[in-house]
């Protein structure tokens, strides 16, 4: 079986925050009778970073250089671009969290040890269990209570996900026998990369050329173009692409905006520009996905509300 992570719900965003649900994926894998796939390289995940925690059972990892065998109890942390799916045998149990940049980034910056959070960050990461005997008694708790919040949307849900983020970054830090300060050679481009992505958080709703983003970055728009298809398997313009439609998507389903409103929002000069922009990556006009999403709850919600 074949699936894709769900989107977390809506949640609750603060004046001026980020919503929840454009900044992390929550997963509880439960045991099941037969061997399981999720995909993490779908295109509204482009430029996540994926943490893993498999408490039973084995799997593998599938990388888009290589694979990563699995066996609990066991940490695996896959920056950006590294993994394509992650496949469980029958009766592995787990969570997974697919975190945006931005969230990374707040997490990161966030402790005292920055440099050395952002440097693991930065790394594809594997904890056996040898290293995992006692951790995974103490990350247990933090993926579930990520997994909490994302169901409540409660306010302030994103700072405290960033800080439980902080501590799986820190558990990684600890227990992994890599030099935190050393350069992410396994990784070329990365560093660049990550520093692209954090630019386009700043400023995609500005629609900048890509040629403005390479200047900012100090690198040459070749340079950057090697980074992003090393990294996440695609072009800069197609990252910046992804994430204004990310964000499309997620305020035609959660705000009662006018479409043109939510267009401007987005830095749109005009509606038919938003409109064209959008059919073309989703194959419909902004109006009607936001109606089939809404129908599509309606119908969700008479299902439930049936019930005994």
């Amino acid at each position: 079986m074949t699936t894709s992570l769900p989107p977390a719900p809506a949640g609750h965003a603060d004046a001026g925050d980020t919503p929840l649900a454009t900044l992390i994926d929550g997963e509880s894998m439960v045991p099941a009778l037969a061997p399981r796939e999720w995909v993490v390289e779908a295109a509204r995940r482009q430029g996540r970073s994926h943490a893993l925690l498999l408490t039973s059972g084995k799997g593998l990892a599938v990388l888009r250089h290589g694979q990563l065998a699995l066996r609990a109890p066991c940490l695996a942390w896959l920056p950006p671009g590294m993994a394509q799916s992650v496949r469980l045998e029958a009766g592995g149990a787990g969570y997974m969290l697919s975190a945006a940049e931005e969230l990374v980034s707040r997490a990161s910056s966030a402790s005292q040890h920055a440099a050395a959070l952002r440097n693991v960050a930065d790394r594809l990461l594997h904890i056996g269990p040898d290293e995992m005997t006692s951790g995974v008694d103490m990350l247990r708790p933090v993926f579930e209570a990520v997994n909490h919040e994302l169901r409540q949307g409660a306010k302030g849900a994103a700072g405290i996900v960033a800080a439980y983020l902080a501590i799986v970054l820190t558990h990684l830090w600890r227990m992994s026998d890599i030099d935190p300060e050393a350069p992410t050679g396994d990784r070329p481009g990365s560093v660049v990369f990550q520093r692209f992505l954090r630019v386009v958080e700043l400023h995609f709703r500005e629609h900048w050329p890509i040629s403005r983003y390479a200047r900012t970055l100090g690198v040459t728009e070749r340079r950057l173009h090697a980074a992003a298809m090393r990294s996440a398997g695609c072009g800069p313009l197609a990252v910046v692409h992804g994430r204004l439609l990310q964000e499309a998507r997620v305020r035609l389903q959660q705000s009662p905006l006018p479409v043109a409103q939510v267009a401007y929002g987005l830095g749109f000069r005009d509606t038919a520009h938003f409109n064209r922009f959008f059919k073309r990556h989703m194959g419909e006009p902004p109006g009607s996905y936001r109606r089939r999403m809404l129908e599509s709850a309606a119908r969700e919600d008479l299902t439930y509300s049936a019930w005994p």
